[in-house]
């Protein structure tokens, strides 16, 4: 196995017989049950926080929750995967994969994750942690965006383009992060932070 997924060997168990990744995100889509919080903030390690945020980041004035939803100039291919397998998941016709709703950090409304659960749960007679695990490979971010874009499609629903964060995703970046801390010491500076970048991400396996 090791030969095969290199770099990310590490994201198999030994004993488990799924991937920690699959686990981890079943624990995410299972919040409700261990937390009241009208919203979870999805938080990974790489995440550092630059400025001050506040609900407004993530519910505006309007009171309409945010779902980000991202449009890449330049694609693995992996999210179009993970768009497509969430329309198969969630049994809906294919359609466009040219984007993504990944964030950082992410952010789950507790009715929104309660309906999907109970959606899941519908259409396989089977609790949606099992249907979860058996299909083993999966995106939360995916089937969290497309389920309420495409299948809840709330009113109060604002879809956020610009992104929470600011990356570091590669050497050549890491290399010309003098730039990317000026552009963070920029947006401290700013009177107005409303809709601006507050965390800095950094991918754990460069440098």
């Amino acid at each position: 196995m090791k030969a095969i997924l290199k770099d990310q060997f590490w994201r198999i168990s030994q004993f488990s017989g799924r991937s920690g990744w699959i686990i981890q995100q079943i624990v995410k889509m299972n919040y409700p049950s261990f937390c009241d919080a009208r919203y979870a903030l999805m938080i990974d390690s790489d995440c550092l926080f630059f400025r001050d945020f506040d609900e407004s980041d993530f519910i505006g004035t309007d009171d309409k929750k945010i779902l980000l939803k991202q449009y890449p100039e330049s694609e693995s291919g992996m999210h179009r995967l993970y768009i497509n397998g969430a329309r198969k998941i969630l049994k809906l016709a294919e359609g466009p994969s040219h984007f993504h709703y990944m964030a950082y950090p992410s952010v789950f409304f507790r009715e929104y994750v309660l309906s999907l659960q109970q959606y899941i749960e519908q259409i396989y007679s089977d609790p949606w942690q099992k249907v979860f695990f058996d299909i083993g490979t999966i995106s939360e971010h995916s089937i969290y965006g497309i389920f309420v874009e495409e299948v809840l499609k709330p009113k109060d629903l604002k879809i956020r383009i610009a992104p929470f964060n600011i990356g570091i995703w590669t050497d050549a970046c890491l290399e010309n992060s003098d730039l990317i801390l000026n552009k963070v010491e920029q947006i401290i500076q700013k009177p107005n932070k409303h809709e601006q970048p507050f965390c800095l991400t950094i991918q754990s396996n460069i440098g």
